[in-house]
């Protein structure tokens, strides 16, 4: 015969540290000085399991007994009481558990990780454009993969790269709700893809300048207008928007650039400071510059930060052309194979690529600055050739 209700309320305070037993799976694990935890011990599809049910004294000898008969009840059904605990849990927290709250909590748990933080909140814009305007108002434990599956079948078939993001990111919003108690499935981002079928392969490029017209183009650019300076001086160098748009005077050396990691491409951590030889063309422009300067930057907007981020694409947009401002580093790179005999890996290194191997980049430990300079002068030479 099982025996339980062995524990009297008069004892509990007095019982040596550990697990005593009451019968049919309830337990009071005394702390000591009158404290303990009731936990309820149960077996399900063969595995056993353990659930706290509340801390005494807050939670009499009853109290405790009857939430042990209620889940008693749930493992007959079939169901596990801690994902029930966990679903409840959830529920009384509905408010904030709305897909698009979860996305913008999980958004500033990452920002430390984001270059910069991301403040135009970049890592979140797949899910704003595709995946919020019809599931951001819908409580995370009501969607399936069917429901994230139907919001992403435009994106998957137009926009294949932009439909990869989104499950990216949606992953990381399930594992973060999944870590605060709610009860959601993370495995449904996987089944989601099953639907949507295999993804089309993206290959679009950025729409890049060929190098032979290259110099016909700056010879158009003038020598007063901040945005012609900036892409004139981006042309010159090969760099990406970000640096040109954030140079300071004291990034300069002499004819050396330092650009500091937060505005070299990279993750959080891993970015390093990028040297760049500056020819007498480039000088030149950031002498014009400098009666522009205004806070520090060589290139302001009109309120005194950083050029926008979409200043250098107005204006290629407005000359009437398809190629876009980081096109030209496809212009450099494709000019020195084309018209140098430079060895791959110093090319690759004029545009800031370096050795992606972990090993052979901690021995190989050189930018290759003094290769560059020649090949960085006889690129500029080039790309002034047109200009009177």
């Amino acid at each position: 015969m099982t025996h339980y209700y062995r524990l009297k309320p008069q004892q509990l305070k007095t019982l040596a540290k550990g697990r005593h037993c009451d019968g049919q799976g309830l337990y009071f694990n005394a702390r000591g000085e009158g404290r303990g935890q009731w936990e309820f011990r149960f077996k399900l599809w063969g595995v056993e399991h353990w659930t706290g049910l509340g801390g005494y004294p807050a939670i009499g000898l009853k109290d405790a007994r009857e939430r042990a008969e209620a889940a008693r009840k749930a493992v007959a059904n079939g169901d596990n009481p801690i994902k029930m605990k966990r679903r409840e849990k959830a529920l009384l927290n509905v408010e904030n558990g709305s897909l698009a709250v979860l996305v913008e909590k999980t958004h500033n748990s990452l920002r430390a990780e984001l270059k910069h933080g991301d403040p135009t909140n970049k890592w979140s814009s797949p899910l704003r454009t595709h995946v919020l305007p019809k599931l951001g108002s819908t409580p995370i434990m009501k969607i399936d993969a069917h429901d994230l599956a139907q919001c992403l079948q435009s994106a998957w078939k137009n926009t294949p790269e932009s439909g990869r993001k989104s499950l990216n990111c949606l992953r990381k919003v399930y594992k973060y709700a999944f870590a605060h108690g709610f009860d959601v499935d993370i495995s449904d981002i996987e089944k989601a893809e099953t639907p949507l079928g295999p993804r089309p392969k993206s290959q679009k490029h950025m729409p890049a300048m060929h190098w032979k017209d290259v110099p016909e183009f700056y010879s158009s650019l003038n020598d007063i207008s901040i945005d012609h300076l900036a892409l004139r001086l981006l042309i010159l160098t090969g760099l990406r928007t970000d640096p040109i748009r954030h140079l300071r005077l004291e990034q300069i050396e002499g004819d050396v650039w330092t650009v500091p990691e937060e505005h070299v491409k990279g993750r959080v951590g891993h970015a390093k400071t990028f040297r760049l030889p500056l020819g007498p063309e480039a000088l030149a422009v950031i002498k014009l510059a400098k009666c522009h300067e205004w806070n520090g930057f060589l290139f302001p907007n009109s309120k005194g930060k950083a050029l926008d981020r979409m200043a250098l694409i107005t204006l290629m947009k407005g000359f009437r052309i398809t190629a876009r401002p980081h096109g030209f580093r496809s212009a450099l790179r494709t000019w020195i194979s084309e018209a140098t005999d430079t060895a791959d890996e110093v090319a690759e290194a004029c545009i800031g690529h370096f050795e992606a191997n972990k090993v052979v980049k901690a021995y190989k430990r050189t930018d290759f600055f003094e290769k560059r300079v020649p090949i960085m002068m006889d690129w500029e030479k080039y790309v002034i050739s047109s200009k009177s």
